[in-house]
């Protein structure tokens, strides 16, 4: 495993990982050594390791602390979404949440921790795990958690990362569901599994597929093409009006090779008998002008129909 895998695992996590992972990730100790010599990377505390230039591994560090003073605390929610490697959805301006935790001792005083939200609620005896040495919940009872506390978009985003990244089926959250309390929340819940999509890659196609779907218009999504240079995959295409749409994250993007890569796409898909116009828009424009977004799609639908 090179530096570049080791760093992306990292950031999945929230910005850090165990010592033991690195090694059961296929580090050599002289790899290790190689990382904190010659690519900056740092122990936050012993155990652990981070990249520099990474989202501070405070907070993490903070649940730890939390645990080891109130060892009945889970991490839940957002917080053992990151812990699972599941992308939750951060919308532009949107204040960083505090660390989440269940406290599933109903019958106890309420807990209180700085800088930690503590939610109460019930535990079934298979609901948690460890991962990196921190108790949370279970990917299947994390994204019932964010399903049925979350806004819509948000938790589909969240359950289509799970989806892509192969952690969960469709099935396994229905089954979880159906086992949950509160019939209301159960009810809204599956309702929102069956507008999760596993080919998604990030929050921000969720995202850009929620709103065309809210519109009624319904492309087919990471499509393959065929192009003079070979198959080509879009983020969405409409088939009929041969019309692809792409969108843009800044992580992905804006680097050079990002660049050069999308720009080589964007002319192979110009060869494409399947594609007759091609739109792309930034994250910007989903999340800050969701309506103009919408509005260029159905004018640009019209134009090709």
């Amino acid at each position: 495993m090179n530096e570049h895998e080791l760093r992306q695992h990292a950031l999945r996590l929230g910005g850090f990982l165990s010592v033991d992972r690195a090694r059961n990730m296929g580090c050599s100790e002289r790899q290790l050594r190689t990382l904190l010599r010659d690519y900056g990377w740092y122990h936050p505390e012993p155990g652990l390791l981070a990249p520099p230039g990474a989202p501070s591994a405070v907070p993490l560090l903070r649940l730890r602390a939390a645990q080891a003073a109130k060892p009945h605390l889970v991490a839940s929610h957002r917080t053992a979404a990151r812990l699972h490697g599941i992308t939750v959805l951060q919308r532009p301006g949107e204040a960083a949440r505090p660390i989440e935790v269940t406290d599933p001792r109903p019958e106890r005083a309420r807990t209180r921790v700085a800088g930690v939200l503590v939610h109460r609620l019930p535990l079934g005896p298979h609901d948690s795990t460890a991962v990196e040495g921190l108790r949370c919940t279970t990917i299947l009872r994390t994204l019932t958690d964010l399903l049925r506390s979350e806004p819509r978009n948000t938790a589909v985003a969240a359950l289509d990362s799970a989806l892509n990244a192969g952690l969960c089926t469709e099935e396994d959250v229905r089954a979880h569901l159906a086992g949950a309390s509160n019939r209301q929340a159960t009810s809204t819940a599956l309702r929102w599994v069956e507008l999760a999509d596993a080919r998604s890659e990030s929050p921000l196609e969720t995202e850009a597929r929620l709103l065309m779907y809210d519109a009624d218009v319904h492309p087919r999504t990471q499509a393959e093409v065929a192009t003079a240079a070979g198959v080509r995959r879009v983020d969405f295409i409409f088939d009929r009006e041969g019309l692809a749409v792409e969108v843009d994250g800044a992580e992905h993007h804006w680097t050079p090779d990002g660049q050069r890569r999308d720009l080589r796409r964007f002319n192979d898909l110009a060869t494409s008998s399947a594609v007759r116009a091609v739109l792309r828009f930034s994250w910007q424009a989903i999340f800050l002008r969701p309506h103009a977004f919408l509005d260029e799609i159905v004018n640009q639908l019209e134009l090709l129909g």
